[in-house]
């Protein structure tokens, strides 16, 4: 083995040792995050249940004031958290993010799904950006 070879595996080794310090340092995901108010809660649990079934979404928890989504492997994403939250006066909080977190790029698609989901259930009047 030539010094070539131990001067790369040593820039490697470097290389993924800031990495992964980065990456468990840095709080900040590829997440997206939005609010909006809803007029009835119980009819939009219903609503999201209907899309979920529709895109072939699992449930993974659900409560009377929240309701959590694992989503399909795609060919842009290995899938994606949704999680979405009834707070009082009806305010929703909806976010998307990557289920692998060490996602860099998400090619938009947590904003998709947060797009889509306020598309279908026809939310048009934002609160405030979370």
């Amino acid at each position: 083995m030539g010094i070539e070879y131990i001067i790369a595996i040593g820039i490697c080794v470097i290389s993924t040792y800031f990495l992964i310090r980065h990456m468990k340092s840095s709080s900040q995901l590829i997440e997206e995050k939005d609010s909006f108010i809803i007029e009835n809660k119980e009819i939009f649990i219903k609503e999201l249940e209907e899309i979920s079934r529709v895109k072939k979404w699992r449930i993974m928890s659900k409560g009377a004031d929240y309701i959590n989504f694992k989503t399909r492997f795609t060919w842009k994403s290995w899938g994606e958290h949704i999680s979405i939250t009834i707070l009082k006066d009806n305010i929703v909080e909806i976010s998307s993010k990557p289920i692998i977190k060490s996602t860099v790029l998400d090619y938009g698609k947590n904003m998709d799904n947060i797009r889509m989901i306020k598309s279908i259930l026809g939310v048009s009047h934002k609160v405030c950006k979370v």
